[in-house]
């Protein structure tokens, strides 16, 4: 585009030897400007890596330019491939010696393309780095004038064409526009862009200045506004200057909308003018979930590192809590905040966009699970060390061996004590080993092979092919099996996504579900605490299963811990667990609170809710009773509705499926393969107190010995349910307390706040979930009684809190209690 325009420069060869993938070059780039010869013009470094231009931006090469001091001055990729030396106006972007001489560096990364001639067909490219030669190949470094004007051209005409195919061929609009583009292309002469090229684009400039009217804007009655999100993401490299040119000409331009660059903030400002402050009596109200009709396999694939990143933090959750009392009972520990703060960032970065998915290369993943271990081993010598650290300083905290910190219990006064595990939580192996069935005080074997549990609580019928076919709740005889059905019974269906391997779990796959029925009781044991365990084998082609079913004395819920040995292609593992209860909506419990989603699928909306995020529970409730499925470490499931005539009659209720594993080929070909563990419970009478209770206890972190001390903070409620989610020092170094409470169910909730003795005449007010003193005015407080900016006794503190409302608070101590200024606060330590 240099046009007629002389000047010089040169550049310097370098041969790249032996590329690998994954690898990254470097190259020096020495050249010189005539700086005399191209004035009024920007000058660019122009560079093509070997893009795969089939392919567009993301996902292939790409590369990033420095100037010697290291500074960065742009990236490059396959649509974005410049690089400013001098802008028109003559100033430099890099340093320029009295010659026009300068040098450049471009970091330039050999990212392989990880597919094959298909989309989502399986290869082996993201293993790892393993030296195996790059097919990239440097074809263009060129020192380049960029002529404004022939842009400016292209851009006119691109908006002019792009305009009329939005437009339809009866409107006036389209003929003007058509008009002017014949005239402009038949002014407008290659061999003479000197001499053509403002004449054809004066022929433009009429119709691109025409205003935008109203009438063009297809919008609701309330808000005219909206917004447009532009750029290459996904890794593509952000936006170009040709999206930024469409914007700038598009602005007021007749037959689109108005549109103008802005924030999301500015967006919503002005709808919430007009359909709030214009419209207050007509406000729209949207009530629901904002389901994402997409990427519903990304609730399972790479389902051992989702274990990871559920036991990681939980652990955070006892380990904050430890290091946070060790700071209040022994003034000699010292707060490993720094440490902390790392493993925090690295499980933050591993929840990060294709890598807690599970839609990442084999290599992200293998190095999520490396952290996952890594970060866990070392919270548990960090929980450890603020143990014995509260042990030294207290005489009265016995140590409890295998003991579990939960932080909501439906008993009141349980919640953030120390108590030896109930066995069955994520960590214990619940194996059940230590004497034959004949002896233990629940287990029964029928002379047909079926096993009967029943410890006067609940009574479960075992097949002899190892599923559940009775479940009974004996304290109203209410049966939670539907007839003809079983509890556990494992379903393979085909994962094989017409697009987005990984991402995706096409609905026809529910329709091709095979159950694995080669499936056998193997024995009865005892457990420790003598309740019982039913083991039970299931195979079939490329998996293995091992299920450990288990009732446990004094306990409404029946247990499954399960070990799969996965080495199944393209195939998705689901269990079943049916419920006698007819509903048509779930509860599925989502951050700080939870969802209701269709069980009953009857319009298009609700038929593409058919795999949904499942969290810590799903329950299923009618009028008279409800059940719940707690689990230890997957996140998606499906429900449906129980619809069959029998001989005896008709059977309704509701089933439920856990989504176990599944063995996508892209972009990691050994999805999952290998071995793995789940644990869930199906619980009985499940009020959402019960239910917050059992997930909280089968997710709470087991260590090997923690001390018994009061709680450094508890919920005493007085109605609806609250929860006392998470108690550590604030992140500024103040040695102030910080807790986090929410309502759970979606009701109003009243408690008193309780704190530990050691923390004096402590206050307590709300600040925002950073942990700052500004709190948004239009969000309820979590204190009724005044400003909840304003420090309180904490001692005895009413706490209000509206549906899912989540709060945080901060405890300080006062030099005496009646302090309600909070002026004269001090560290707690």
């Amino acid at each position: 585009m240099s046009g007629k325009t002389k000047w010089i420069f040169s550049t310097s060869w370098f041969m790249v030897p032996g590329g690998t993938i994954w690898g990254t070059t470097w190259f020096e780039v020495r050249g010189r400007i005539d700086r005399e010869s191209v004035k009024g013009r920007a000058v660019e470094l122009v560079v093509d890596l070997g893009w795969k231009r089939h392919r567009g931006p993301g996902f292939q090469a790409e590369g990033l330019c420095y100037r010697p001091d290291g500074s960065v001055i742009k990236a490059v990729n396959p649509d974005n491939c410049w690089i400013p030396l001098i802008d028109a106006n003559g100033v430099a972007k890099v340093e320029l010696d009295d010659a026009g001489r300068f040098t450049v560096y471009v970091e330039a990364a050999s990212n392989p393309l990880v597919e094959a001639d298909l989309p989502f067909a399986p290869m082996n490219l993201g293993e790892r780095a393993d030296g195996r030669p790059s097919d990239y190949v440097l074809t263009t470094m060129d020192v380049c004038a960029f002529n404004q004007n022939v842009f400016d051209y292209l851009m006119d005409l691109e908006t002019v064409t792009s305009l009329m195919r939005e437009l339809k061929d009866d409107d006036p609009r389209y003929w003007q526009l058509a008009k002017a583009l014949q005239r402009s292309l038949n002014t407008y002469d290659e061999r003479d862009i000197a001499g053509t090229l403002e004449p054809a684009k004066e022929k433009l400039a009429g119709v691109l200045s025409e205003p935008a009217y109203s009438s063009v804007i297809h919008d609701k009655d309330l808000s005219r506004n909206a917004i447009l999100l532009y750029g290459y993401s996904d890794g593509g490299g952000g936006p170009t200057r040709e999206m930024v040119a469409r914007i700038r000409r598009d602005h007021d331009l007749a037959g689109t909308p108005s549109i103008d660059f802005g924030t999301p903030d500015e967006l919503f400002d002005r709808v919430r003018h007009d359909i709030v402050d214009e419209a207050p009596d007509e406000t729209p109200v949207f009530k629901g979930e904002l389901y994402l009709e997409l990427h519903r396999a990304t609730l399972t694939s790479q389902q051992e590192m989702k274990r990871g990143c559920r036991r990681e933090e939980n652990l955070l959750r006892t380990t904050e809590y430890l290091c946070a009392a060790a700071s209040v009972f022994n003034p000699e520990y010292r707060y490993p905040r720094e440490e902390l703060d790392g493993i925090w960032k690295t499980l933050l970065l591993n929840q990060f966009h294709d890598i807690l998915p599970g839609s990442a290369i084999a290599w992200v993943h293998r190095q999520a699970r490396a952290d996952y271990v890594r970060d866990i081993a070392r919270l548990r010598d960090i929980a450890a060390e603020a143990g014995a650290s509260i042990a030294s300083a207290r005489d009265d905290a016995d140590m409890r061996s295998n003991a579990a910190i939960v932080p909501y219990t439906a008993k009141n006064g349980d919640s953030w004590i120390a108590r030896t595990a109930a066995v069955g939580t994520q960590d214990d192996d619940a194996n059940g080993t230590d004497a034959v069935a004949d002896e233990s005080t629940i287990a029964t074997t029928c002379d047909d092979g079926r096993i009967i549990l029943d410890n006067g609580l609940l009574r479960a019928i075992i097949a002899p092919d190892g599923t559940v076919r009775s479940l009974i709740d004996l304290d109203n005889g209410h049966e939670l099996v539907p007839d003809g059905s079983g509890i556990g019974h494992y379903e393979l269906l085909r994962d094989e996504p017409y697009e987005w391997d990984a991402w995706d779990i096409q609905r026809d796959a529910f329709l091709s579900a095979e159950g694995i029925d080669d499936s056998h009781v193997e024995r009865v044991t005892e457990t420790k605490r003598g309740g019982a365990t039913v083991h039970v084998s299931s195979t079939t082609d490329g998996v293995s299963i091992n299920t450990c079913i288990t009732l446990r004395l004094k306990s409404k819920s029946l247990e499954f811990r399960t070990k799969v040995d996965w080495r199944a292609s393209e195939r998705f593992l689901k269990v079943d667990i049916p419920m006698a209860i007819q509903a048509d909506r779930a509860q599925y419990e989502c951050q700080y609170g939870m969802v209701e989603r269709p069980i009953q699928k009857n319009t298009r909306s609700d038929e593409a809710k058919y795999e949904s995020c499942t969290h810590r529970f799903v329950r299923v409730a009618d009028a008279g009773y409800a059940a719940a499925v707690v689990n230890a470490s997957t996140y998606g499931s499906d429900v449906s509705p129980i619809h069959r005539n029998t001989a005896s009659g008709p059977v309704r209720g509701t089933m439920i499926r856990l989504s176990l594993l599944s063995s996508p080929l892209y972009p990691d070909p050994n999805t999952d393969k290998g071995v793995h563990e789940f644990a869930w419970n199906v619980v009985a009478d499940a009020s959402m107190p019960a239910v917050l209770d059992e997930a909280n206890r089968l997710n709470a972190a087991v260590l090997p010995a923690v001390p018994a001390f009061d709680p450094l903070a508890q919920l005493n409620p007085v109605d609806g349910v609250m929860v006392l989610d998470w108690v550590k020092l604030a992140d500024d170094g103040s040695g102030d307390l910080i807790l986090r409470v929410y309502e759970a169910v979606g009701g109003e909730a009243h408690a008193r706040l309780a704190v530990n003795a050691a923390l004096g005449k402590a206050t307590v007010r709300e600040c925002s979930i950073m942990e700052d003193a500004r709190l948004d005015a239009e969000l309820p407080a979590a204190f009724a009684d005044g400003d909840p900016s304003v420090a309180r006794t904490a001692q005895g503190a009413m706490l209000s809190l509206h549906p899912f409302q989540l709060a945080t608070l901060r405890v300080s101590c006062g030099s005496d209690g009646g302090n309600t200024d909070g002026n004269e606060s001090r560290s707690l330590r």
